[in-house]
């Protein structure tokens, strides 16, 4: 595939472009249809022979690009010169477009908070709304994961080896600059977390912490059994004998009786929850892989290059899991699924050596 084409596709003109695709087509939400955007990354010498064009929206292009591309460029080992700017710029483009989500979540969090009367003395009473509840706790959510998300791309920063004293001191200036931005957002999403504190009852507040807590570990559980799963197909299907699955489903087994129990708090009914993860599931594992080898490297590596993904991914995802409930829940909450979460990744650390 040539470069001007393949930068044509990418233009960033992203609403107005059609981008190719593959012919096993996934439906959005959004409406949109698409499977793969071809990518300079890991892209095929050529175009499939079924192939079609089809018109996709910027925030799906996002996850498509983030699905493809992220994988190789976390996995790069970048040991030349000209290879370590373009490590630095990528993670550095991404740390932008992580903080401009953040710069557009703030001012949305803090007109809530104006429309709900919380700022100007007019305390919330305790059987307020069930739906403005709702929204406070999305809108909380929602930024808890972009700093969250931010945090991350950080550590892909951190891995980036300099080579030049150039290149060290521009990657200790722009670490400092990135948590700089960081604290200074964080900082802001304090103060408007302080005024819901300072009128909002007490009953309130912990129904808000409650909603973020429990979709926190709900994340948490499915992706650890969708690891489980993805895990134990890829060793059946490349005859691996691996301790992977059963070390992730160990931690699974951890995590389970604790989302088990805030549901039966909640009231709900725990076995029509389970069979609607189940559900959730097999959907995601039939059109949202979490773990995607290279038929390309397989043939060169085989089954080590297999392994080598599985333990890449699982590690990358667990590193997710645990900033997002660091930040969305208390300390003493979900404590045995911290520790399990923390035991399985120094595990998964220990086999990739």
């Amino acid at each position: 595939m040539n470069t001007k084409r393949t930068k044509k596709w990418l233009n960033p003109c992203w609403a107005s472009l059609e981008l190719l695709g593959y012919v096993d087509i996934i439906w959005y939400d959004c409406g949109c249809i698409i499977r793969t955007v071809l990518c300079y990354f890991q892209c095929p010498e050529k175009e499939p022979d079924m192939c079609s064009y089809l018109r996709v929206c910027e925030s799906c292009h996002q996850l498509l690009e983030q699905i493809q591309v992220q994988e190789y460029q976390e996995t790069q080992v970048y040991d030349e010169v000209g290879g370590t700017w373009s490590a630095i710029e990528n993670v550095n483009r991404d740390l932008r477009a992580a903080q401009q989500k953040i710069d557009d979540q703030l001012p949305k969090f803090q007109e809530i908070i104006l429309s709900l009367d919380i700022v100007n003395g007019a305390p919330m009473k305790a059987g307020s709304n069930r739906s403005n509840v709702q929204t406070l706790a999305k809108a909380q959510e929602n930024l808890l994961d972009y700093f969250s998300n931010f945090m991350f791309i950080v550590q892909r920063l951190k891995k980036v080896k300099p080579t030049t004293k150039g290149q060290i001191v521009v990657l200790n200036n722009l670490l400092k600059c990135k948590h700089a931005i960081y604290q200074e957002s964080l900082y802001l999403f304090g103060q408007s977390k302080k005024k819901c504190e300072e009128t909002m009852p007490q009953e309130l507040l912990l129904k808000i912490q409650h909603i973020v807590e429990t979709n926190a570990i709900r994340g948490a559980y499915i992706t650890c059994k969708q690891l489980v799963f993805e895990s134990i197909h890829l060793c059946d299907k490349y005859k691996l004998k691996s301790p992977i699955p059963k070390t992730i489903s160990d931690c699974t087994q951890v995590l389970e009786p604790e989302l088990q129990n805030v549901v039966e708090t909640n009231k709900e009914n725990w076995e029509e929850y389970q069979q609607n993860i189940n559900d959730l599931l097999r959907f995601q594992l039939k059109e949202h892989r979490m773990i995607r080898p290279s038929d390309r490297r397989i043939k060169l590596e085989g089954c080590l290059h297999v392994e080598t993904v599985m333990l890449w991914r699982t590690d990358s995802l667990l590193t997710q899991i645990r900033l997002e409930l660091e930040a969305k829940c208390r300390d003493k909450t979900y404590k045995n699924s911290k520790n399990a979460l923390e035991e399985l990744q120094t595990q998964i650390k220990q086999l990739a050596t």
